[in-house]
């Protein structure tokens, strides 16, 4: 199990040297790295390798279309009063 996880994180650190490669290949003067919240979390683990890059992050909000707010919330609190009760010892 331990020689999965360490090629697992070994072929990451490949992609990232890659990655990190073609950025500084671009030739444009002013260039950024922009990712999601998400992919962010992701790359915690190359703060190091990271920390001197124009590195940006784009937060991630959610947004109800046609005013279903009310109905999305109606819906998870029914569901969570069905499931307590359902689930009663």
């Amino acid at each position: 199990m331990s020689l999965c996880v360490s090629i697992k994180m070994d072929l990451k650190w490949i992609f990232f040297v890659r990655w990190a490669k073609a950025f500084n290949e671009i030739k444009a003067k002013d260039k950024v790295i922009l990712t999601t919240e998400k992919d962010a979390v992701r790359l915690i683990k190359f703060t190091n390798e990271i920390k001197e890059l124009p590195f940006y992050v784009v937060p991630i909000r959610h947004q109800f279309l046609f005013g279903d707010k009310e109905k999305f919330d109606k819906l998870v609190v029914d569901f969570i009063n069905n499931f307590r009760q359902s689930h009663k010892k």
